[in-house]
């Protein structure tokens, strides 16, 4: 067999398998930071909902709601 000088591809298997791990873990925190975000966000609005419109809850639940505030919520 002749010996050529022509460049051997070597490929580096744990870089690659590294890459690819960094790559998915990466776009998993991020649909998780997305779902977590926009779960606070619905809460946020759905307090906000709860604690600014009257009439919305009976009188009972409208006393515990408001003790829960921290800071005065209108009547």
């Amino acid at each position: 067999m002749p010996m050529t000088n022509a460049p051997v591809k070597i490929f580096d298997w744990g870089r690659l398998y590294q890459d690819a791990l960094t790559t998915e873990i990466l776009r998993s925190e991020r649909k998780r930071v997305t779902i977590l975000a926009g779960l606070f966000a619905f809460a946020a609005c759905v307090y906000t909902f709860f604690a600014f419109v009257p009439g919305l809850l009976g009188p009972e639940f409208r006393v515990r709601f408001q003790a829960q505030c921290s800071w005065r919520c209108p009547s």
